[in-house]
């Protein structure tokens, strides 16, 4: 790991030497990173997308008139949201189907570099001129961990109807691709559409209902993947 990254380090700095790489910095807001659970629970458990964002700079380089290169990173929380059905178990009075007790996570950070190459695309009566860039890079997630549960309370003492913990997986660095369009809206200014994909859960964990008939258990595995906008200021 030491070795591959001093020689990407090596890499770069040779590239911004003979290259002349301007240098962006920005944000990013994104969207996705939804959980998955095995095996599922049915109504009991929903996985809605979740918005979460991160700071981000790169250096792009003009390699000739049409193709360009882009590398840097970005340092980002890992946002994820758990829908749990609150109201479905044998202890409520009055069970309601449709409510259900969010639980958004935000504590887990990463960082991540990335190396992409594009082709811009004139387009016709004078729009501006995007790019396509396509590439991949690495994330390593920094250690993290919850426990939450959900404590149904119409009787006395109250009880645990829903309870689940995620943590990371590993140490390990997760290897993802990106797929983005980009254009100048302004002078200096750079926005643009990305999907990245990982190939390797960042997060792993567990479920338990009870209370409930048949109560479901099973593991939860989060992934990222997110669409995104970016937003960056050349310097």
């Amino acid at each position: 790991m030491i070795y591959y990254v001093k020689s990407l380090s090596a890499i770069l700095l040779c590239l911004v030497n003979v290259c002349h790489a301007q240098l962006h910095i920005g944000i990013t807001a994104d969207l996705g990173n939804y959980v998955e659970y095995s095996p599922g629970a049915g109504a009991l458990l929903k996985n809605p997308v979740a918005p979460s964002g991160s700071i981000m700079f790169l250096m792009k380089e003009q390699i000739d008139k049409h193709w360009s290169l882009q590398y840097g990173g970005s340092l980002g929380t890992l946002g994820y949201w758990i829908r749990s059905q609150a109201e479905f178990d044998t202890l409520s009075i009055g069970n309601d189907p449709d409510f259900y007790s969010w639980y958004p996570n935000y504590n887990t950070i990463y960082s991540s570099g990335h190396l992409v190459f594009g082709r811009s695309v004139n387009l016709p009566n004078r729009l501006p001129t995007f790019e396509i860039m396509l590439g991949g890079g690495l994330t390593y997630y920094f250690e993290s961990q919850v426990d939450s549960r959900s404590r149904g309370c119409e009787v006395t003492p109250c009880q645990t109807v829903f309870e689940y913990e995620m943590a990371r997986g590993s140490s390990s660095v997760k290897g993802f691709i990106e797929l983005s369009i980009q254009t100048y809206v302004i002078h200096r200014l750079l926005v643009g559409l990305r999907y990245r994909q990982h190939f390797e859960p960042a997060l792993r964990g567990s479920y338990n209902f009870y209370h409930v008939v048949d109560p479901p258990s099973g593991s939860i595995t989060l992934t990222q993947r997110a669409l995104s906008i970016i937003c960056l200021y050349e310097f």
